[in-house]
Order: C-alpha cells, then structure tokens, then sequence
C-alpha cells in the first residue's frame, strides 16, 4: 500500500509540470533605404550580415510607402535555436549589419528573437567614385573636365562643379586616389 501511494504521488507531481521549449522565432527588420540621401533606387537589393554570414536578402525588391515617401525594405533573419546542433540561424543578441546594392550601411541592428525592428539604412558611395562604377582611378581627364566645367569652359557636365568644393574633392581623388 504504501508503495501504491508512493507511487501514485510521484505520477501527480510528474503530471504536474509540462516541460515546454522556447519558441525560436525569426528576427525582423524593415525601414527606409536611402543611396547617397536619395531613397532607393526600386530595384535596390538589401541584405543583412551577422558574423560575416549573410542570413537574408530582401530579393523580392523595394516597396513604395507613400505615407514614409520612400522605399521600404522588410527582412527575416532566422535566429539559432541554442537546443538543436546546427547552426540554423543569427545568433540571439548578435550584432546585424546591412548592406545596399553592396554598400555598407551606416546603421546596425541586434538579432531578437520575434522582434521586428524599424532601421532607416543610409548607405553612401566612396567619395572619388563619381561615376558609381566600382572603379576609383587618377584620371587626369576626369580632373581636367571638373575644372573646365568649374570654369564653365564645359556646358554638359553631369556632376556640378559650379561649387569649389567639388573642384576639391576631385583634385584629392586625383592626388590620393580614395
């Protein structure tokens, strides 16, 4: 009998507590994306970046939001779940970085788990890359164009030189090619 109440006591309290696992859920991020403090372009593709792995791309492209004015990105980082071996995800509380069309963006975010984030990304070209080709050299003609538009010896300039500004930085991508 008493091994019957022993273990009839043992069955409650075993019954008692449910043993349950937290829900891993995926890390969101949406908000505006500016090039240059200009926002988009439409086709601007965003990605973020945890421990150098990137986990999302936002290929489905920019949407419009007339009530921001701009273009909006929403992404979803899968977040690891500590209980299984594989690695399937960002891990909880590590930094998120962005980028745009490739470039850096200035703002991070961190990686938690069913929360969504509201991060305007502000990602901008090397300075000495006018042309945004990727391609940054000492090109005597670019600079000598730049002070013949400053001059206005040159009409169909496409970036304003009017500014003396301008006409410095140019000279310094010339001279230090950065």
């Amino acid at each position: 009998m008493k091994i019957k109440i022993q273990l009839l006591a043992l069955l409650l309290i075993t019954n008692s507590f449910t043993f349950t696992s937290a829900v891993i859920e995926d890390s969101g991020f949406y908000g505006c994306v500016y090039i240059d403090d200009v926002t988009g372009p439409s086709g601007a593709v965003v990605t973020a970046w945890v421990d150098g792995v990137n986990w999302a791309n936002d290929s489905n492209g920019l949407v419009w939001s007339t009530s921001r004015g701009c273009w909006l990105y929403q992404l979803y980082i899968p977040v690891d779940d500590p209980q299984d071996q594989e690695d399937s995800g960002a891990i909880n509380g590590h930094n998120v970085t962005f980028k745009v069309n490739g470039l850096s963006a200035n703002e991070t975010g961190i990686a938690v788990s069913g929360e969504e984030q509201l991060i305007y990304l502000y990602a901008w070209w090397p300075p000495c890359d006018l042309n945004h080709d990727w391609i940054i050299t000492k090109d005597w003609n670019d600079l000598m164009n730049a002070y013949k538009c400053f001059l206005r010896i040159n009409k169909n300039c496409k970036i304003n030189y009017q500014s003396w500004i301008n006409i410095k930085e140019e000279y310094q991508c010339f001279v230090n090619a950065q």
